[in-house]
C-alpha cells in the first residue's frame, strides 16, 4: 500500500506542476485557474446529484472541495478511481 500511495503522491505533484504551468502559459491565468476550479467543483455537485441513482458519492469536506476546485475534473476523477479501488 506505500508504493501505491508513493506512485500517487507522484502523479498529483506531476499533475499540479503541469496545471501551474498550464495556467501561466495561457494570456488569462486566473481566468484559466478559475474556470479548472468551476469545472472540478460542477462536476463533484453532478455527482453527488445522481448518486441515489448511481451508488457513488464523494464525501464533501474540505479537503475533497479543495482537491476538487484544485484539480479540476482530473481530480474528480481521482476521487472516483479511489473510490473504485479502495471500495470506500
Amino acid at each position: 500500500m506505500q508504493i501505491f500511495e508513493n506512485v500517487l503522491s507522484v502523479a498529483l505533484i506531476v499533475y499540479l506542476l503541469f496545471y501551474i504551468i498550464l495556467a501561466f502559459c495561457c494570456k488569462k491565468p486566473i481566468k484559466t485557474v478559475f474556470l479548472i476550479a468551476l469545472s472540478g467543483i460542477a462536476a463533484m455537485i453532478l455527482i453527488n446529484l445522481t448518486g441515489a441513482y448511481t451508488g457513488v458519492k464523494i464525501p464533501v469536506n474540505a479537503y475533497t472541495v479543495g482537491l476538487s476546485a484544485g484539480g479540476g475534473i482530473i481530480g474528480v476523477a481521482g476521487f472516483l478511481i479511489l473510490n473504485l479501488i479502495l471500495g470506500v
